[in-house]
């Protein structure tokens, strides 16, 4: 597990964040634009190509729907919350706070694990990613490395947390994986920093209608898994920071997050079958 100060770890992250264009940026010094301009030289070029999932890779996609709902539901144990949210005793507001922080969270220090600060992280527009480190290299050690992702977090954001971050922070990158599960749910809580103060700027939502049902398969069990997290931590003072006219401070999304990564750590560390 990453040793660091939470706090430290999540003004680091802002900072690296905002020097790679994730998120907005502050004005550079001279050393940081020499910095930035380098970096931009390395880093390979973008496709402008913005290719669309095929219609098998769609089709992948609504199986893997049915499976990981069934399977979320019961292996996370998640009937409770499932309950809480169809009854609306999870308010309309309080899942679209959730969601909008989902949608607003680039994933960029979970590609930066083991003080991989520099990697860069692209995405093609049909869930191909790659990650590249501060010389331009391919990342390729088993833990940082770019992955398919079957849903885009800005597009299905719920989705997104199913399909590809929910796995993620269960197993890894795959069965050669170093890191471990606290490690990955570190990580996670410094893009939900950018996620969350992203979201928050973006006050005031149009409100979810009165009536609204969440109609993809999945979403329902994305948002159970994060509002169990939530209970597990008792982060639930994190819809206070989207209160009307409401400025988030340091203090309060390190408390936040402190209490968020412990309910994570809770949830993922779940006993094998």
């Amino acid at each position: 597990m990453n040793t660091t100060p939470l706090a430290l770890a999540i003004l680091l992250t802002s900072g690296t964040l905002a020097s790679y264009g994730q998120s907005e940026k502050p004005n550079p010094t001279p050393t940081q634009k020499n910095s930035q301009k380098q970096s931009q030289k390395q880093a390979p070029k973008q496709s402008k190509a913005k290719p669309t999932k095929t219609p098998e890779q769609l089709k992948e996609r609504k199986e893997l729907q049915k499976t990981f709902a069934i399977s979320s539901t019961i292996q996370f144990k998640i009937f409770a919350q499932l309950a809480k949210i169809q009854s609306n005793e999870i308010s309309l507001e309080h899942q679209l706070i959730l969601y909008t922080i989902l949608k607003n969270t680039r994933e960029v220090a979970i590609h930066q694990m083991r003080g991989e600060s520099e990697n860069r992280v692209m995405q093609n527009s049909d869930g191909r990613e790659a990650v590249y480190d501060k010389d331009g290299n391919l990342v390729q050690n088993g833990y940082n490395d770019g992955s398919y992702n079957y849903a885009i977090g800005k597009d299905d954001p719920l989705l997104h947390f199913l399909l590809d971050r929910s796995p993620w922070l269960l197993w890894g990158m795959g069965p050669k994986d170093p890191t471990s599960i606290e490690e990955r749910t570190y990580a996670y809580m410094g893009d939900l920093e950018g996620g969350i103060r992203r979201a928050n700027a973006a006050l005031p939502y149009k409100p979810l209608p009165e009536d609204h049902t969440w109609t993809e398969v999945g979403q329902l069990q994305a948002l159970a898994l994060l509002v169990k997290a939530i209970e597990l931590g008792k982060a639930e003072e994190i819809y206070d920071l989207f209160n009307e006219g409401h400025t988030i401070t340091d203090k309060e999304i390190v408390r936040v997050l402190t209490k968020l990564n412990a309910g994570f750590d809770l949830l993922y560390n779940i006993p094998a079958p």
